[in-house]
């Protein structure tokens, strides 16, 4: 049992640095015009991060 929180806690420092990526990107945006495609770019990375995210929790799931 003590190992799940663990694994929990190595989720939880995952999770928050892809945060702080998106955060830093939006703040690299938002310092410039942002065209809609780099907009997009940008909901994409978002996106990957979630599935990337997922996708692993589902593969950590499987294996056990």
């Amino acid at each position: 049992m003590g190992s799940s929180s663990e694994e929990h806690r190595e989720e939880t420092r995952f999770v928050s640095s892809v945060n702080t990526g998106v955060q830093t990107h939006e703040k690299h945006f938002s310092m410039k015009q942002v065209l809609p495609s780099e907009k997009l770019n940008l909901d994409n990375l978002k996106l990957q991060g979630l599935f990337f995210k997922s996708n692993q929790l589902t593969s950590k799931v499987s294996s056990v």
